[in-house]
């Protein structure tokens, strides 16, 4: 399992940082959550979203790091299609794999399917983007959106110096992406975490209150 959660670790981190720009600050490290051990030399299956970046990137060199620890390891695209994904799955699971590294294209969606397959023994891994439901998960490898929210939104305080604004007004927007994916949840509690001092006395101003 330490192989395993080192390899996706060493992939997620550097991916991040090859897309972070120069003058930002990088991103937090990923944290994990391992509860159970993944037998050496087993089949893998690694179900990624969509084929295009950062998951090409992704799936070659996790291909790479599965394979040189002895794992069988076969990779899937769901092109961005949650049923797709739904789907591999189950054929996944059908077909005998001991693990499955999933970053899943709606984290409701393939819930239920995540479930089924660890209800049938398989070791589920989750990678960047998290599921709804975590009962089926055996570890999860991701980055702190929520002190990413809270680097954002001290950032915004800083290049504004809000804490001595005056009289100044400063209006601002939030688009946090979808309700149901949970990065952007815990990136917008992070942000709100700070930002709802300057909101609640006028300095910040969100026109639409959305």
């Amino acid at each position: 399992m330490k192989r395993l959660l080192s390899a996706l670790l060493a992939v997620a981190l550097l991916a991040s940082l090859a897309a972070c720009n120069k003058e930002t600050s990088p991103a937090p490290p990923p944290t994990t959550a391992p509860t159970a051990p993944i037998p050496e030399g087993k089949a893998v299956a690694l179900l990624l979203p969509g084929e295009e970046e950062p998951w090409i990137a992704y799936g070659a060199a996790l291909m790479t790091q599965l394979e040189s620890q002895g794992h069988e390891a076969t990779l899937c695209y769901a092109q961005n299609d949650a049923l797709e994904q739904a789907q591999q799955v189950k054929s996944s699971a059908d077909a005998g794999v001991s693990c499955l590294v999933i970053v899943p294209v709606d984290a409701m969606a393939v819930t239920d399917a995540l479930n089924e397959a660890a209800k049938a023994g398989v070791k589920i891994l989750t990678l960047d983007r998290q599921v709804t439901d975590g009962q089926a998960l055996s570890a999860a490898v991701t980055f702190d959106y929520l002190q990413m929210g809270k680097t954002l939104a001290n950032q915004i305080v800083q290049a504004k110096d809000l804490d001595h604004a005056g009289k100044k007004k400063y209006t601002i927007e939030f688009f946090m992406g979808s309700a149901d994916d949970q990065r952007a949840i815990l990136l917008h509690t992070g942000l709100m975490s700070v930002l709802q001092t300057y909101l609640d006395s006028g300095v910040l101003v969100c026109k639409t209150g959305r």
